[in-house]
């Protein structure tokens, strides 16, 4: 695992302003007709959508980056590894988890 690119959520959140300004606009212009004011609830539903998708991207982004990453050393690896295979062979001869 290898931590977020802090430039990804500068451009997330430019983005996010983006699609704020765009929601703003279209709510301030709600169109004169019934259709256009059909078609612009169909956009600032698609745009709020789109807005939380990226703000939830952002959450996971920010949360990543603050999580401590842990490398095994080597004898770590070796040991994971044995007992991953002691764990297939056993599965192979047809024993649980459990019996292992």
């Amino acid at each position: 695992m290898q931590r977020p690119d802090p430039s990804r959520v500068e451009v997330l959140q430019a983005k996010v302003e983006k699609i704020t300004s765009n929601i703003q606009f279209n709510m301030r212009h709600g169109g004169n007709t019934e259709k256009d004011q059909e078609e612009i609830g169909h956009l600032l539903l698609e745009k709020r959508r789109e807005r939380a998708d990226i703000m939830l991207e952002i959450t996971q982004l920010k949360e990543a980056s603050g999580r401590i990453i842990i490398v095994p050393d080597e004898e770590q690896v070796l040991n994971l590894i044995n007992k991953f295979s002691t764990i297939l062979i056993a599965a192979a001869n047809g024993q649980s988890d459990e019996a292992v």
